[in-house]
């Protein structure tokens, strides 16, 4: 009775391990797959430049959540500034400042 738990047992880890590889197998050709996209679709043209610290952490964590290289962000925020993109919502400071024009009008015109 126990040899056949313990060779359940074995198959069963055995079955484990291999869906696990299967996994990790699936999850690294997705990340090729992704920095081949990547060099496939960047610019022959290096650009340098010097940035603090912070923006460096910020840049890096917002890729990190993105699930994208730090260089693929940097090139895709500067394609959307460059081209004017709009965000579909106003800023906080956006907020306030209309806040206190509106104020400001109400003052004036009492």
């Amino acid at each position: 009775m126990s040899e056949t738990t313990d060779e359940a047992r074995r198959v069963a880890r055995r079955r484990r391990h291999e869906a696990i590889r299967a996994e990790v197998a699936d999850e690294e050709a997705e990340a090729i797959e992704a920095e081949i996209a990547e060099k496939a679709g960047a610019l022959e043209v290096p650009l340098h430049l010097r940035i603090d610290r912070d923006l460096d952490v910020q840049l890096r964590r917002r890729a990190a959540e993105a699930q994208i290289p730090t260089s693929a962000l940097v090139r895709r925020l500067l394609r959307e500034a460059i081209q004017g993109q709009r965000r579909d919502s106003l800023t906080v400071a956006e907020i306030e400042e209309i806040a206190r024009r509106v104020a400001r009008e109400e003052i004036a015109g009492s």
